[in-house]
C-alpha cells in the first residue's frame, strides 16, 4: 500500500471521533498509531477495524497491555537507557518508519515531572529531524500549529526518549459479513465485561473505605484514558461501520460508556495538582456513572446475544489490582508491591 504524501499528521477532520480534543475516544498513544496507519493509506473504517478488540478492561492476559499488538498492527517497544541517538531517529525517519516516543517526564520540556522524577505518561510521534530540531506530533500541541512541536536537539531531550515503539502494519482484519465481525468482537466481550464490573464494584467498595494515594490515582487515570475509553470507543466505531441496525443499541451503549470514561479520566487528571488523598473522593460519583454506563453495555451485549445478563456481584479486584500495579510501575516507576499494598492494608488516617 502506498504512503500518503507529507508524512503522518493529526487531522481532527478525518481522525476517529476527534471533536474537541485529541483524547476524544483515543489516547495520545493511539492517535500516534492512527496517524501512522492513515499514512499507510488506511481509511477510518480500516483503522477502526485495525484497533478494535473484544472488551477486556482489566486484561485477562497479563502480558497484553494497551500498548501492545492490535489486530491490524504490531508494536515493537524498546527501552533505551540514556535515550535514543539522533542518528538512529534520522535513519528511521529516512525509512518512513515514524517512531512513537514515550518521553521521560524528568527531561521532557514543560512536563510537571521535569527535573523532579522519572515518569512516562504521555506519547508523541516523531515525524521530522533536521535543522537542529526534532518535529513531533503531540496531542498537547496547539491546533494552530497542526499539533506539531519543534524541539531543539539538546542532550536533555535525547535522554527524554528512553522508550521507543515502532508500528508495523498487519493486514486489516477481514470478515465474511457484519455478523462475523460482531461475533469475533462480541462473543468474548459479555462474560469478560461482567467479570470486570464485579471487580470495579469491589474496587469502589475499597475506595469508599480508604482514600486513593496520588500515584494510584494517577495510575487510575492512565488506565481509564489509555485503555478503558479506547477499548469502548474503537469497538463502537468498528461495529458502527458495519451498520446493521440490530447493533445500534450496542454501539450507543459503548459510545456513552466511552464518554463517561473520558470524563472520569480528565477529572482525575485535573485533581492531581492538589496533592491530596481526600480530593479524589470527588471522582467517586463519576466512577459510579461509568459503572452504570458499563452495565448498560452489558445489557445491550446480552440482549444482542439473546441471553440472560451474567452476574456482576462485587468481588475482590485481583485482576484490576494487578493491572493498576502494572500501570503505576510502567508510567510512574512505583514498585508493584507498593501499589498492591493499598488493596490489602487498611488505611490509617
Amino acid at each position: 500500500m502506498s504512503l500518503t504524501a507529507g508524512g503522518p499528521r493529526f487531522d481532527p477532520a478525518t481522525a476517529l471521533g476527534w471533536h474537541d480534543v485529541g483524547l476524544d475516544g483515543l489516547s495520545c498513544f493511539l492517535r500516534c498509531v492512527e496517524a501512522v496507519l492513515a499514512h499507510h493509506g488506511r481509511s477510518a473504517r480500516e483503522i477502526a477495524a485495525s484497533l478494535a478488540t473484544p472488551l477486556d478492561l482489566a486484561r485477562s492476559d497479563t502480558g497484553r497491555g494497551p500498548f501492545g499488538d492490535f489486530p491490524g498492527c504490531r508494536l515493537e517497544w524498546r527501552t533505551m537507557p540514556g535515550g535514543i541517538g539522533w542518528d538512529e531517529v534520522a535513519t528511521l525517519l529516512g525509512q518512513h518508519r515514524y517512531p512513537v516516543l514515550s518521553p521521560n517526564g524528568r527531561h521532557w520540556p514543560g512536563d510537571e515531572f521535569n527535573g523532579v522524577a522519572a515518569a512516562h505518561h504521555h506519547m508523541v510521534l516523531a515525524v521530522r529531524l533536521g535543522d537542529g530540531v526534532l518535529e513531533v506530533l503531540d496531542t498537547d500541541a496547539s491546533p494552530d500549529d497542526g499539533f506539531r512541536r519543534s524541539l531543539p536537539l539538546t542532550d536533555s531531550l535525547r535522554r527524554a526518549f528512553d522508550r521507543v515503539a515502532l508500528i508495523e502494519p498487519r493486514p486489516v482484519p477481514q470478515d465474511d459479513d457484519p455478523a462475523a465481525t460482531a461475533g469475533r468482537l462480541l462473543d468474548r466481550s459479555t462474560d469478560r465485561l461482567a467479570a470486570d464490573l464485579s471487580e470495579l464494584a469491589g474496587f469502589r467498595s475499597l475506595w469508599l473505605r480508604q482514600p486513593l494515594p496520588e500515584t494510584l490515582a494517577r495510575g487510575l487515570h492512565v488506565f481509564v484514558l489509555g485503555d478503558v475509553q479506547p477499548q469502548l470507543f474503537t469497538l463502537a466505531r468498528a461495529l458502527d461501520f458495519q451498520a446493521p441496525p440490530e447493533l445500534r443499541p450496542v454501539v450507543e451503549a459503548l459510545e456513552t460508556a466511552a464518554k463517561r470514561a473520558k470524563k472520569l479520566g480528565i477529572m482525575l487528571t485535573g485533581l492531581h495538582r492538589f496533592r491530596s488523598r481526600q480530593v479524589y473522593t470527588l471522582c467517586l460519583e463519576e466512577f459510579e456513572a461509568l459503572e452504570d454506563a458499563l452495565h448498560s453495555v452489558l445489557a445491550a451485549l446480552s440482549a444482542h446475544a439473546g441471553r440472560a445478563e451474567p452476574p456482576t456481584a462485587p468481588t475482590e479486584p485481583r485482576r484490576l489490582a494487578d493491572r493498576l500495579a502494572d500501570v503505576t510501575k510502567w508510567s510512574f516507576g512505583q514498585p508493584t508491591q507498593d501499589t498492591l499494598r493499598w488493596f490489602t492494608t487498611p488505611y490509617a488516617a
